[in-house]
């Protein structure tokens, strides 16, 4: 998926592969998973200060560059299932210029909402709840970690 605040996204195989051979395990997920994104192309991760930064051509570029990522990575999930509308939620939700780069690129498949705040616990705690309460089965993706 697209980089956030502090991970990586998508990211080429081969790229990772020397990195792992170059740094190591240990500091490759580091680096990956807490040291890139925003933090590693513009130096923090606290969008409001990325916000405040946009007369930098560097930081425009990457603001314009994660909403492209985020809308090549939901406009591909609507090839498959022509969704009524797209949300974006979470704290980046309250980054005007972001929401409206993604917008723009979105809006001519389904209207975009858009809705700041952090829901991710309420929505597990909810999907969890369905599964338990035998309104919906529960979905896997991919290997779950330690598990073959």
């Amino acid at each position: 998926g697209p980089f956030g605040a502090n991970r990586a996204g998508s990211l080429p195989v081969w790229a990772v592969m020397e990195l792992l051979e170059r740094l190591g395990s240990a500091q490759t997920r580091r680096l990956l998973s807490r040291g890139s994104g925003f933090l590693g192309l513009v130096g923090t991760q606290d969008l409001r200060e990325v916000e405040a930064r946009m007369d930098e051509p560097q930081v425009k570029h990457t603001v314009i560059a994660y909403a492209l990522s985020v809308a090549r990575h939901m406009a591909g999930m609507a090839a498959q299932t022509r969704p009524d509308a797209f949300f974006l939620t979470g704290g980046v939700a309250r980054f005007t210029l972001a929401m409206e780069e993604i917008e723009r690129r979105l809006s001519w498949m389904a209207p975009v909402m858009v809705w700041p705040g952090e829901f991710e616990m309420e929505a597990l705690a909810e999907g969890v709840w369905r599964v338990e309460m035998g309104m919906e089965t529960l979905k896997g993706f991919g290997r779950v970690h330690g598990k073959g």
